[in-house]
This record gives structure tokens, sequence and C-alpha cells, in this order.
């Protein structure tokens, strides 16, 4: 079904359907490997609530990771975010997005994830320790020293930095 599911709004709303229901793990698996193939915001969604539901099973968190094309990982680290506090178990998932992200290389991807990081750490009171470390990964990363960046972002740099020099 996958060659069509970009083609075929019912078939596409059966798939995520199904995977907000299902309970065999061999059908899950192969629904997730389905929704790698479906385009847009709802199947990252769906992926990602896969995640959360079988984060224990190392075959459908492989099968979830690999159906993470590049385009999609920002905006699912993006939604992740928020949601790392107050379930500690999205975070490997979470770091695995990230290195993901920054082994892609691919200068649109980083630049939104840095834009996504650093806007979620600005706004938060308080900023967990594994976001000061994500956000250390991805600035360190050569692609994203490379890039040109908005006055804005490097506002929020500036920002975090001045943050991260009262913590120590």
């Amino acid at each position: 079904s996958e060659p069509f599911l970009n083609e075929s709004s019912p078939l596409a709303e059966a798939v995520l359907a199904q995977a907000k229901r299902e309970q065999d793990p061999s059908v899950i698996l192969q629904l997730a490997y389905s929704l790698g193939d479906l385009k847009g915001d709802a199947a990252t969604a769906a992926l990602l609530k896969l995640m959360q539901q079988h984060a224990d099973s190392v075959y459908i968190r492989s099968a979830v990771l690999t159906s993470f094309e590049p385009s999609r990982l920002a905006s699912a680290i993006a939604s992740l975010l928020p949601q790392v506090t107050a379930n500690p178990k999205m975070l490997p998932v979470l770091n695995a997005l990230t290195d993901m992200a920054i082994a892609s290389k691919q200068p649109k991807v980083l630049n939104d994830l840095a834009v996504h990081l650093t806007a979620h750490a600005a706004e938060s009171q308080q900023i967990p320790s594994w976001e000061w470390n994500l956000l250390a990964q991805l600035l360190q990363s050569p692609q994203v020293k490379q890039q040109g960046h908005s006055d804005a972002f490097q506002e929020q740099i500036s920002a975090l930095s001045q943050r991260a020099r009262e913590l120590v």
C-alpha cells in the first residue's frame, strides 16, 4: 500500500486510524514502516505516538526511527521538546532524532532544528540539563557553525549564553 498512500486520502486515513488503535506488535511494526512513506504532519505525529507507546520495544523503536526522513526531523523534534520533561522515556528518542538531524548535514534541517531548540530554551524558565546538552551538541556541529543565522537567532544564542554563564 505504501506507493499509494500519498495518492489516496482514504488509504492514508485508514493507515493513520489503524496506527492509533492497533495492538499487535507485528502490525505496529509494519505501520511504522508504512507511515514513513506517508507525507505530512499527521504521519509525523503518528510515528511519534507509536514511539511513545512502544518505547520499550527495540524493533518498533528502530522501525519508527528509520521512517523519519530528514525533512520531518526538525518538526518532530520541535513537537517532542515540551513532552520530554513530562515523559523522560522520550529523551532517548529525542537524542536519536537529533543525532539523525546532525548526521544528515542538511543545512535547512539543521537551521530549523537550531531555531526550534533555541526558541524552546529561550522560552523556558528553567532549562533542563538534557536541553543544554542538545543545544551544545547542535551548536558544535560544523554544519551549524558554518551557517549564517538570523539576528533573532543570534540574540537567542546570546541570551542563552548569558543564562549559562550565570549558572556556572
